[in-house]
């Protein structure tokens, strides 16, 4: 069954934040409303998936185990958690591995392990940012519609 949301923002902005539900893993997701979820900020350069302590705590998750985890601030520990995630548009992800993160001003980072599930388009037009996600992909996002360019011969071969 294909899901997907979008989100319009009213300006070019330079984080995607939407909502989403965490549960721990294995209990019925069911789709609620923004005021019950947790703030997410949608992080392409995040190979993983994160939630707050807040999160961990509200929720009464345990964790027995840790995982090193390559951040900004160099190789630390990380407690891990298996959830259940529920996006907007009815998009319900089962147990994802996620890491206990230290997030500023958001409890959940959403990371590739999701984002590669499906299409993720951006785009920024007429003074707006308009953000899409559909699971699963339908087709290929492709911009320049008849020009292949492939990666090697755009940084190797001039």
């Amino acid at each position: 069954m294909r899901h997907v949301f979008t989100m319009d923002y009213e300006r070019i902005v330079s984080h995607l934040k939407t909502w989403c539900n965490i549960a721990p893993s294995g209990t019925a997701l069911e789709h609620t409303s923004e005021e019950k979820g947790f703030e997410a900020i949608w992080d392409t350069g995040a190979s993983m998936t994160a939630i707050s302590r807040r999160v961990a705590d509200s929720l009464s998750l345990t964790s027995g185990r840790t995982i090193t985890v390559n951040t900004i601030a160099g190789r630390v520990e990380k407690r891990v958690y298996n959830v259940d995630i529920m996006l907007p548009g009815g998009i319900a992800i089962p147990n994802v591995k996620v890491n206990e993160g230290d997030m500023a001003g958001v409890d959940v980072l959403i990371g590739m392990d999701v984002i590669s599930l499906g299409s993720f388009a951006i785009s920024n037009h007429n003074g707006k940012t308009i953000f899409s996600f559909e699971v699963p992909s339908r087709f290929a996002i492709d911009f320049t519609q008849k020009k292949k360019i492939s990666l090697w011969n755009r940084l190797f071969i001039k």
